[in-house]
């Protein structure tokens, strides 16, 4: 019997597709299971949480199964269904992405470990394709959005505002090749990566989907004042009541021409997004890159429980490496270190949504960070190094060596260079023309191996993934 494909209404504007091996299940394989009802009930989400209501999987379950089941078991279920003492028992709260269910009988007796077995190799090779379906059409879906929105904005404020029009040079066809090759390739190592457990699947469709679309009109909002910005060339646009004495001049800039730069509530409730925008949904896969070298450094320290590691994010912004990092490092001490006060109220409000324990964020400047020395196991640090002047940036990366245990490891990320990506360099010159970022030009010809190893480091190692270059080093 083949697997039977069948659509389900669960609740208004929401259909699923259900996905049932009921029969053939049996008849194939748990035939060894003398006969034991089982089969395994794979839901593909649509891109909005959703709670579901078990008596309605149960009803369509069995009518597909020819009303061969009294009532369901619900047995096991994969990291993207979560259930919570504020969520009924009779319904399942599932996450974006897919969800994979296996379910019994409630007559049949408890599965034995060769059930089990035979029962989770069929939920991984039917929920793996499905999953990274899911993955590339939001990832596609996201990546639409972004050109969309940067091609009307672009047009508009040449309309209204033709003074504050960046003049970029136009992407020659066989870089527009590589970028979306190197896309490809990115989106692929992402899934790899998450399939082969070192963040959970369910990372990968992590976003706060409903508050973005809430704050993506205050978005169109801020951009009159944004291209007054950069009609006016106004760099120091900042809030009045700021004490400037507390940050570093470099700091007292409004980057990216955005409205208070990273000093203000306003600035930081809408930074996660104006920066999915920008990379056109790649932002976290890009930001993800830093965990498979963290977790290879940390195994230095294989002999202690995970519980007893520290590991700091440096300029963590609103905490989205953080929350990339706490998937994949759930018994970890995470720590989060940021100049901007506002930057470190909205991180504590996205991290706070997490079940475990929240991160420690300390407010600090990371050229002379508030830690002692030796006191770190990992260090990260993400899309810093090209805001910063040459001489910051080899101060940041000292103190990343001082505050690192010997045998610790500091994964640096940031924008590719022209050394090692020099396909694209008119990319790299239009993201100058198009922002403030004053230190971009002399940061994409910076020689960060070369800082690396004035600070002591060894072992250094780096890669490229898209827009993104990725280093490793490890303290003596």
């Amino acid at each position: 019997m083949q697997p039977a494909l069948v659509g389900m209404a669960l609740s208004p504007g929401h259909l699923l597709g259900v996905n049932i091996r009921s029969l053939a299940l049996i008849n194939r394989g748990l035939t060894l299971t003398h006969h034991r009802l089982m089969a395994v009930l794979v839901l593909l989400a649509t891109t909005h949480p959703l709670h579901i209501e078990r008596l309605a999987l149960a009803r369509a379950f069995r009518g597909v199964a020819h009303g061969s089941l009294s009532r369901i078991s619900w047995l096991h279920s994969v990291a993207v269904a979560t259930e919570s003492k504020a969520t009924p028992r009779n319904v399942i709260w599932v996450q974006p992405g897919t969800l994979t269910l296996l379910i019994r009988a409630d007559r049949t007796p408890p599965l034995d470990p060769l059930e089990w077995e035979l029962a989770d190799s069929v939920r991984h090779s039917m929920a793996d394709p499905l999953t990274k379906l899911a993955y590339q059409a939001l990832q596609q879906g996201k990546s639409l959005v972004g050109v969309a929105h940067k091609e009307v904005s672009t047009k508009l404020m040449e309309l209204v505002a033709p003074k504050g029009a960046p003049k970029t040079l136009p992407i020659p066809p066989q870089m527009l090749g590589d970028l979306q090759a190197s896309n490809a390739a990115l989106m692929e190592l992402d899934w790899e990566e998450a399939e082969q457990g070192l963040y959970p699947t369910s990372l990968l469709f992590d976003a706060p989907w409903l508050d973005w679309a809430a704050r993506y009109p205050m978005v169109w909002l801020d951009m009159p004042s944004t291209w007054n910005r950069r009609s006016e060339r106004n760099v120091t646009d900042l809030p009045t009541d700021l004490d400037s004495a507390s940050y570093p001049d470099y700091y007292l800039q409004n980057f990216h021409h955005q409205t208070d730069g990273y000093l203000s509530d306003h600035s930081a409730s809408l930074y996660d997004l104006q920066v999915e925008i920008l990379f056109n949904g790649t932002a976290d896969p890009m930001r993800r890159r830093v965990i498979k070298p963290l977790i290879q450094g940390l195994r230095t320290f294989a002999d202690r429980s995970p519980s007893q590691l520290r590991v700091l994010d440096v300029a963590t912004g609103t905490g989205r490496t953080l929350r990339q990092v706490r998937a994949a490092l759930p018994q970890a001490q995470l720590v989060g270190l940021d100049l901007s006060a506002a930057y470190l109220r909205q991180a504590n409000r996205w991290l706070s949504q997490l079940p475990n324990e929240l991160p420690q964020l300390v407010q600090g400047n990371a050229e002379t960070m508030p830690f002692a020395s030796g006191s770190m196991q990992g260090v990260t640090c993400v899309f810093l190094m090209h805001e910063l002047p040459a001489e910051a940036r080899q101060a940041v990366i000292n103190d990343c060596f001082r505050v690192l245990e010997p045998g610790g490891v500091l994964v640096l990320a940031d924008s590719v260079q022209l050394a090692d990506s020099p396909q694209f360099e008119t990319a790299m010159d239009n993201f100058r023309r198009m922002f403030h970022e004053p230190y971009y030009r002399d940061y994409i010809g910076d020689d960060i191996d070369a800082r690396l190893s004035a600070a002591g480091f060894s072992g250094i190692r780096a890669t490229s993934h898209l827009m993104t270059r990725v280093w490793s080093a490890t303290k003596p």
